[in-house]
């Protein structure tokens, strides 16, 4: 009979352990799953840091030259130059790419035409005699970049919003488009001069010398389609939208008014934001060209071909445009905003943590 009095104290004992020992398990739970959400609260304040800090340093790696943001009609206007570089090495796809659209769309007069890229001293030489001069946003001319540097890299000009009147060093230019508008580009001139000793090593003469230009255009406007093989295209070639800028000849026009012994050629690229940037409305509006410019000659009926086009040296420039709403943008407040917002969510959940974990030790 007196062990049936110790029965009660005895459950009651083993209910208690029970209830503590459950109680400890979904402690440990809750312990994880906070460690868990605190883990990931931290990476994605991290992950916004570095979003924030490490944007610029990468933006810098590629460009040389940011003109803007400047305001237009209704937008921010920025545009990135990319780093004149005249060191380019042959043979480049954008070449072979924008050739054979061009060939395909109906170009080159119905004539056989056979593409070729030149090597060792002629390559070498035709490099070393090509510089390349841009303009700054005031219209004046940057120092030249000049052929056969081991890299290559210059400077880069580049506009927004108005486009200054420039001249180039044979007495011709471009006039100033006064805006303000929503748009951007560059002017470049690009010559070929080379010296006596250059020419004997078998760099092209000057008198055969043609300009064969071939650009790449990726833009995130949906009507224009430009990315991949549709944006590799030669200046003078077809369109993959409108063979009927097919040319007979893939040749950019070269400059006149040149002193004797040297080649030239001038472009000025505009891109203009269109309106409106999607059938959403009004948006962030991304162009990125890229040109590669080289000397060329054509020597015909050669080998069996009606043309024999044999590629030198190059250079490359570009640039990359942005227009944006004067709505505010994902910037340094909102990296900022977003890691305040984590840590606040973190000290909330710590309080209830806190106080849940006292709830518990006064049950118990």
């Amino acid at each position: 009979m007196a062990r049936c009095h110790f029965n009660p104290l005895r459950q009651s004992s083993a209910l208690h352990l029970l209830k503590q020992r459950d109680a400890t398990q979904r402690l440990k739970h809750r312990r994880d799953r906070r460690s868990a959400a605190t883990a990931r609260t931290w990476a994605v304040v991290l992950a916004w840091i570095a979003v924030f800090a490490l944007a610029p340093a990468a933006r810098a790696q590629v460009v040389n030259t940011t003109v803007g943001p400047t305001f237009g009609i209704d937008d921010f206007n920025t545009l990135s130059a990319y780093s004149a570089n005249t060191n380019y090495a042959s043979p480049c796809p954008w070449v072979t790419s924008g050739w054979n659209t061009w060939l395909n769309g109906g170009g080159g007069g119905g004539k056989t035409w056979s593409l070729n890229w030149a090597t060792g001293a002629a390559y070498t030489n035709s490099l070393a005699g090509v510089s390349i001069i841009e303009y700054d946003s005031n219209g004046n001319a940057l120092p030249a970049v000049m052929g056969g540097t081991a890299g290559g890299a210059g400077t880069a000009g580049g506009w927004v919003v108005r486009r200054p009147a420039t001249t180039q060093p044979n007495g011709l230019g471009y006039p100033a488009i006064p805006g303000p508008q929503d748009n951007g580009g560059q002017v470049v001139y690009v010559s070929y001069a080379p010296t006596a000793a250059q020419l004997a090593a078998g760099a092209p003469a000057v008198g055969s010398v043609l300009w064969l230009q071939a650009y790449s255009v990726t833009s995130n406007m949906p009507i224009l389609t430009w990315n991949g093989s549709n944006s590799q295209l030669l200046d003078n070639g077809a369109l993959p939208w409108n063979n009927a800028r097919n040319q007979a000849t893939p040749w950019y026009p070269t400059a006149g008014n040149l002193p004797a012994g040297t080649s030239a050629m001038a472009d000025a690229p505009v891109i203009t934001e269109p309106e409106p940037v999607s059938p959403l409305g009004d948006g962030p509006f991304t162009y990125n060209d890229q040109f590669q410019t080289f000397i060329a000659t054509d020597t015909p009926n050669f080998n069996g071909f009606d043309n024999y086009v044999t590629i030198y040296g190059g250079v490359s420039w570009g640039f990359s445009f942005t227009s944006v709403d004067p709505a505010p943008e994902p910037s340094a407040m909102c990296f900022a905003g977003t890691a305040l917002l984590s840590f606040l969510v973190f000290r909330r959940r710590r309080q209830a943590w806190r106080a849940e974990k006292v709830r518990g030790a006064t049950a118990r």
